[in-house]
């Protein structure tokens, strides 16, 4: 895997580069850091997916699922019976 720059990295995520110095920092995107002269630098490897995309991907294929599962329902139902307009208390 190629590391490249947290600036790079959140071009290719579409994300802010804030949220992918937050997901190096909790390991939701792998990478590392490296030491130079002046500081150090952190770097992201392009070709791990983050966990929190593959899960927001399990989430979307799930109400996928739901949402399926909901134009499988009946079409028409009967409407419920109509309320007798008579008072009880009368």
């Amino acid at each position: 895997m190629q590391p490249v720059g947290i600036a790079e990295k959140s071009v290719e995520l579409g994300l802010s580069p804030d949220t992918v110095r937050s997901g190096l920092r909790t390991g939701q995107i792998i990478g590392h850091q490296e030491t130079f002269a002046g500081g150090f630098e952190r770097l992201a490897e392009v070709d791990e997916e983050p966990i929190f995309i593959k899960m927001l991907k399990a989430e979307l294929e799930r109400l996928h699922v739901g949402i399926s599962q909901l134009h499988q329902l009946p079409a028409h139902r009967p409407p419920p019976p109509a309320l007798s307009r008579r008072r009880s208390w009368a």
